[in-house]
């Protein structure tokens, strides 16, 4: 719960990685903008530089983001 989407979703990716992911993937919704969901991968690929990390345009019309982590 909070008001900044960017804040949440960072915090939200700490509660879903778990040891032994090496992949996650940020599926950005229709009205999030292309460069906050890029600034949010670069973000998320500092926090966990050993992972690899995707950004990708998910069209979700409910949801700012879907965040998977494998």
């Amino acid at each position: 719960v909070g008001r900044d989407i960017h804040d949440i979703a960072l915090d939200l990716v700490g509660h879903v990685v778990e040891e032994g992911d090496s992949l996650i993937t940020i599926y950005y919704g229709q009205d999030t903008k292309e460069e906050d969901a890029q600034a949010l991968g670069r973000e998320v690929a500092s926090m966990f530089s050993d992972m690899d990390v995707e950004v990708q345009y998910g069209g979700q019309p409910l949801y700012y983001y879907l965040i998977s982590a494998e």
